[in-house]
């Protein structure tokens, strides 16, 4: 029996090959789910974008190849760069997580886009 399926995250195919009286245990379905966060803080030399929840006030770090020119984490540089003092900068997370064959829960995480937003002065 051959069973194919395509990564979530890299769209790469996948494909493994099961003897007929092999058991197969069943596909556990990624749940997946988007957050949007404040950008607190860029580290160039660790390639980590420090984030902020809003709503929670949790805090995460998330790993960011900023050597990619045209991906997500260059935008994400470039963005952060030229922030003036009065902008602040939303980074939005896709987050899918499942289970592999031995039951262990995996997380990846991908960035989705970003926005600058400027603050609001005070009256």
């Amino acid at each position: 029996m051959l069973l194919v399926g395509t990564d979530l995250v890299t769209g790469k195919k996948c494909e493994q090959i099961y003897r007929q009286s092999q058991r197969v245990s069943p596909v556990n379905h990624p749940r997946s789910t988007i957050t949007e966060y404040l950008l607190i803080d860029l580290n160039v030399e660790a390639g980590n974008l420090s984030l902020v929840d809003s709503k929670t006030g949790e805090t995460r770090t998330i790993p960011v190849d900023l050597n990619d020119g045209e991906g997500k984490g260059a935008e994400v540089h470039r963005e952060w760069v030229t922030l003036q003092p009065n902008q602040s900068l939303t980074v939005r997370v896709l987050d899918i997580t499942w289970c592999n064959e031995n039951g262990n829960k995996i997380k990846e995480s991908v960035i989705m886009d970003t926005r600058v937003w400027k603050k609001p002065t005070s009256a």
